[in-house]
């Protein structure tokens, strides 16, 4: 009886102690993003603003006097909230940078500073969707690097967050292959998000199939949306999963290519992956 593919995977995976983190202790810098310039006009906007409402209040209550009450009122509601407002979302998308090391990655933003170095990174999560917000539909998409305890994501709020994330990824699937192989040797399961694979089956979110039950993996994309189906013979679908709940999933193409247990050509999943990617923006 075929028992499927004699695979010598991991039960557990984690990634190895994480040493205190310095930006020095991560090597040199091979990438940064570039400041944003709207964030800067806008911040002089913001603080233009407050500064034309302190000159107004301080104008009207020197020559005026109590009589000014009403149109200081008016002023401050009118300049005020708003100049303040915008002034602090723009210096907040200002202090925004990510910055590629040797070692490691690096966000600041204005709540503080994330590192992760290439071996504490777990998980690489991608994304494309759609926002509905006030200002209507939006596309924004995301890279999200997930360690043991800090996460780390790169988005559509800088504009060369596709290179970012990209170039972050390469490093990261690097560090993660040498850490799945040394899985494999030690006989653990291999942990992909949503779905875990070891030498005797998969645990997905509907449960746990064994590989003489599972036919293929079969990556179907619709626009920005994209979901992983689990398929057992005949292509009855037993388990879908977006694909932005699938981490590592390059790394998740090859064990399955190699496995022969992927429905379609390992280059050609890797490009619809990407063009959700590459689609993902307002121009």
């Amino acid at each position: 009886m075929n028992e499927g593919p004699s695979w010598s995977f991991p039960t557990t995976f984690l990634p190895p102690e994480p040493p205190e983190v310095t930006d020095r202790g991560l090597g040199r810098v091979l990438m940064q993003s570039k400041p944003a310039p709207r964030a800067l006009a806008l911040f002089i906007v913001g603080i233009a603003g407050m500064v034309l409402w302190l000159c107004l209040v301080g104008g009207l209550l020197l020559f005026s006097g109590r009589e000014a009450i009403v149109s200081v009122v008016i002023v401050t509601v009118l300049l005020l909230p708003a100049s303040a407002l915008l002034a602090r979302w723009a210096y907040e998308k200002g202090m925004l940078s990510i910055t590629i090391h040797e070692n490691g990655l690096v966000r600041r933003d204005a709540t503080g500073t994330a590192h992760l170095r290439w071996t504490e990174i777990a998980g690489i999560y991608e994304r494309a969707w759609i926002h509905r917000g006030e200002m209507g539909p939006e596309k924004r998409g995301s890279f999200t690097f997930i360690g043991k305890d800090q996460r780390i994501v790169v988005d559509a709020a800088l504009a060369e967050w596709r290179e970012l994330g990209r170039a972050a990824r390469e490093y990261a699937e690097a560090a993660l292959f040498d850490a799945y192989e040394r899985a494999t040797d030690e006989k653990r399961a291999l942990p992909f998000g949503a779905f875990t694979l070891d030498a005797t089956g998969i645990e997905t979110p509907a449960g746990r199939f064994p590989w003489n039950e599972i036919a293929m993996l079969r990556m179907e994309r619709k626009g920005l949306d994209g979901f992983w189906l689990v398929q057992r013979g005949g292509y009855a679908e037993v388990c879908r999963v977006p694909t932005w709940q699938v981490a590592n999933q390059r790394l998740l193409l090859g064990v399955l290519a190699k496995n022969g247990k992927l429905d379609g050509i390992e280059i050609a999943v890797k490009a619809e992956l990407e063009a959700m990617i590459d689609e993902a923006t307002n121009d």
